[in-house]
């Protein structure tokens, strides 16, 4: 039942809202938008929809947006031409010329000839290429003896016309204990960057036709992308109420004629409605394997199958990817852009990234050792674009910010499937890493507007940053075996890092297994104190009442028996356009908590969670780091004292020493509920300091007291830095994270 309607005026056409209510709705809620044109328009215009595609009105169709695509997006035709180090399959099938019906598989020996890439999902029919029939597949086989879908695919080729398709079961031997798949993977990051075209059969078909019938008056004919304002007002019509009025609109969207008053009331009527886009194509069984993820992301263009409707999938040009239907064919409205290659590569690249991995990690392996390589032509792809260094699921040059990824506690379940049986693998994926997680994560939440800390790895200690002040370094990197891929097979992974270790004790903790993400610490904070042995936590509420949390999260349960550490990795200073602090000033402390472990008598660290600050109070360990650098002389040049460090690690201890001095003498923001009462002598001393400022004329002592008042309702008191105490048990030192 139609409850309410709304109208409004946007560009070039009319949005007609209406509220439907009634079970069984797919939608509860409809836009419309209806273009009001002239005859002659929509004639000219004229787009049929089929009830039923066949391989050719397909192929028709997606001719129409290659045609687009050629003329008018330069990051789909960039790919047009691949370089010389681009590489063609291995294999291809060759489906002949004209009309035939046979098939056969030819090597292509890098020959480069134009193809097609099919991205689908397997089922049990699903035919394979194995040493048996590899000698009859290499001579002419006949289409029958393919499941329908297959054939559908060949025959949409054909018609195109395209000669050659890549379809990874039949392409790739599948019997031969993943020998030939091993050489294959690398492969596949030019084998769909550089496909013609990319076709995607978006649910299962086991032995029926993609193509579905058309229920009635689902598919609306399309407006021209051509079609203006200037054709709303021709003839002297009046406003849309009363042309609303006289139009009566059928099912097809096709004009009505019942009388000489409405003979010339045309109008184009498309159905706006993201969600069918998002269930169609998002929500597609196919859109959940991890695997497809990579072959979407990599893909230049992609005709989507399966639904009642064809969808398409393409770079664009500048205003950014192409996401269109067959009743959008110049764009699917408010749609969330495809995550391209361009995207990747762009000024938004961190959270683009970001982005991709949580999505891929809510994505389904059938094999939990293909973790790393169904992601391995992303990351290629990327690195080869940007020229950043690639390693286990992080990037060197922000390295940082990569660790600090976490568990998805909202995400929906299930995240990743773990077979019940598991290939054999000797590969170590590292803790450090979000490829070591069996589920859903949570990329470190820390780019701002597309800045984090990012490092230059020819000069890491060249780090400057108006917004973070850097606690670690990234001093070496090592694999094995050495001469191993990081992409896509290792051994192990080990980061190198140089950085203060401060010992923490989750004693408090009730359950070891079910672990908390909210903490405070338990000693007061008493200026001119001696060191603290450690950072004492225990669980508390997200918003406890005098104190400043933590906030914890773990990718690992805890050990009682064992030693954990905070390695604090930067500080983050204040958001610039919406500062929530007191001072911009103020700093909030982020970095991974890892467990100490020993391998062949060999001390190491496992990564198990990472922490962070209360981003609305400055920094409660920040300050405690630099007098703990100051007290143990962390980076002091000493008359005959000599350690055996690199060059590297030397030069950036010493511009620790320089921060952590600057910073000890300076005065700071500091949360009030970590201090006892401050002397009274400080107070005094303040107050002194008002007086004379205001003698001097410097103090103003409205601001003085709006000052004081705010500090007061932020918990946060002034205090000189190096009265707060430091960690005395703290180790400053180089360690391998594995």
């Amino acid at each position: 039942m139609i409850t309410y309607g709304h109208f409004d005026v946007e560009d070039d056409l009319f949005n007609l809202w209406i509220c439907l209510e009634g079970t069984g709705l797919k939608a509860a809620r409809l836009r419309l938008n209806i273009t009001k044109t002239t005859r002659e328009v929509y004639e000219e215009n004229k787009i049929s929809i089929p009830a039923q595609h066949t391989a050719q009105s397909a192929a028709e169709a997606a001719n129409r947006w290659i045609g687009v695509c050629d003329k008018n997006h330069p990051s789909c035709m960039a790919r047009a031409a691949p370089p010389p180090d681009a590489r063609m399959p291995t294999r291809l099938l060759d489906l002949g010329t004209g009309d035939s019906t046979t098939w056969r598989i030819i090597e292509t020996q890098q020959d480069r000839v134009p193809y097609v890439a099919l991205s689908h999902r397997w089922t049990e029919n699903t035919p394979t290429l194995l040493q048996k029939n590899y000698d009859a597949y290499c001579d002419c086989q006949r289409d029958s003896i393919l499941p329908q879908n297959y054939r559908d695919m060949l025959d949409i080729c054909r018609a195109i016309p395209i000669r050659y398709i890549w379809i990874d079961s039949l392409c790739i031997v599948q019997d031969d204990n993943g020998a030939d798949f091993r050489h294959e993977a690398p492969i596949m990051l030019d084998v769909y960057r550089y496909a013609f075209l990319t076709l995607m059969i978006l649910w299962e078909f086991s032995d029926s036709t993609v193509f579905r019938k058309c229920r009635p008056s689902t598919i609306a004919r399309p407006r021209p992308h051509s079609c203006k304002r200037s054709t709303l007002a021709e003839n002297g019509q009046d406003s849309l109420f009363t042309y609303l009025k006289n139009l009566v609109i059928s099912e097809a969207a096709v004009p009505s004629q019942d009388s000489a008053s409405n003979a010339h009331n045309y109008a184009f009527v498309r159905v706006e409605n993201t969600g069918s886009y998002n269930f169609d194509v998002n929500n597609a069984p196919i859109n959940k394997r991890a695997w497809v993820l990579q072959e979407r992301c990599l893909s230049r263009r992609i005709l989507c199958l399966g639904n009642e409707e064809l969808y398409w999938e393409c770079e664009g040009d500048s205003s950014g990817p192409l996401i269109a239907s067959e009743t959008s064919p110049w764009g699917v409205p408010h749609i969330s852009r495809r995550e391209g290659l361009d995207s990747l590569t762009g000024s938004n690249s961190g959270e683009c990234w970001n982005s991709l991995v949580e999505e891929y990690t809510s994505c389904q392996l059938t094999f939990e050792e293909d973790r790393l390589v169904a992601f391995s032509g992303i990351a290629r792809a990327v690195a080869k674009l940007t020229g950043d260094t690639y390693l286990a699921g992080i990037w060197l040059e922000t390295w940082m910010q990569d660790l600090l990824w976490e568990p998805d506690r909202v995400r929906e379940k299930p995240a990743r499937v773990k077979p019940a049986t598991m290939g054999t693998q000797s590969m170590i994926l590292p803790s450090w890493s979000w490829l070591s997680f069996s589920g859903s994560i949570r990329p470190g939440l820390v780019v701002a507007n597309g800045e984090c800390p990012r490092i230059l790895l020819t000069e890491p200690n060249s780090f400057k940053s108006d917004r973070f002040d850097c606690l670690a370094l990234l001093s070496q990197t090592k694999i094995t075996p050495p001469d191993s891929d990081p992409y896509v097979t290792f051994h192990q992974a080990i980061l190198q890092i140089r950085g203060l270790l401060v010992p923490v004790d989750f004693s408090g903790i009730a359950d070891m297994h079910n672990l908390p993400s909210f903490f405070r610490i338990t000693h007061n904070i008493e200026l001119n104190s001696i060191g603290l042995d450690c950072l004492s936590l225990i669980p508390c509420r997200e918003k406890e009442d005098g104190y400043a949390v933590l906030i914890l999260s773990f990718s690992k349960p805890l050990n009682e028996s064992s030693r954990y550490f905070f390695i604090p990795l930067f500080l983050r200073k204040d958001k610039y356009q919406e500062p929530i602090k007191f001072s911009p000033n103020d700093t909030e402390g982020h970095g991974i908590i890892v467990e100490e472990i020993f391998a062949d008598r060999e001390r190491q660290f496992i990564r198990v969670g990472r922490w962070q600050e209360d981003i609305s109070l400055p920094s409660q360990l920040g300050p405690l780091i630099s007098n703990t650098i100051v007290q143990q002389g962390i980076g002091e040049t000493v008359s005959g004292r000599t350690e055996d460090i690199a060059e590297l690690e030397r030069s950036f201890d010493s511009n620790m020493h320089k921060y952590a001095v600057r910073h000890a003498s300076s005065m700071i923001n500091f949360p009030r509920n970590c201090t006892s009462q401050l002397d009274q002598d400080r107070v005094n001393d303040q107050k002194q300091n008002d007086i004379g400022a205001k003698d001097n004329g410097e103090f103003d002592e409205d601001r003085g007291g709006e000052d004081r008042e705010e500090k007061e309702q932020m918990m946060v008191d002034s205090v000189k830095c190096s009265e707060l105490p430091h960690f005395s048990k703290a180790e400053w030192s180089s360690i391998s994270l594995v």
